[in-house]
């Protein structure tokens, strides 16, 4: 769970994501301004974002309903990313909606990344 970085009334003020992988590594800059090019420990987060419901589903303190949220397409440029863990606010334990029936539709089955 992070700080959305979302502003207006409909914006969310939390976004989720799944942690596929924790890492850390040794990096440096390729980029031709940096003068100190030695390399630093750096610690990251390989995630798949989740999203909000979409339709006409609503939540808050005034339905007395939580959001209800599913992975983003795998089709979607962002849908994987790396993530810093100090951006990171808390964990969050998701409830699964099982009766909502389950889908394969955004993550086919194909080759593995990993």
């Amino acid at each position: 769970m992070v700080k959305s970085p979302e502003i207006g009334p409909q914006a969310q003020p939390y976004w989720y994501a799944h942690v596929i992988g924790i890492f850390h590594g040794l990096v440096s800059s390729s980029h031709r301004d940096v003068k100190n090019r030695s390399l630093h420990p750096m610690k990251f987060l390989w995630v798949q974002w989740f999203g909000m419901e979409p339709g006409r589903y609503c939540h808050g303190f005034r339905y007395a309903r939580l959001p209800k949220i599913g992975f983003v397409e795998s089709t979607d440029e962002y849908a994987f990313t790396f993530l810093d863990p100090a951006q990171v606010i808390r964990g969050a334990h998701l409830i699964p909606a099982f009766s909502e029936g389950h889908t394969s539709t955004l993550l086919p089955a194909t080759k593995s990344v990993a």
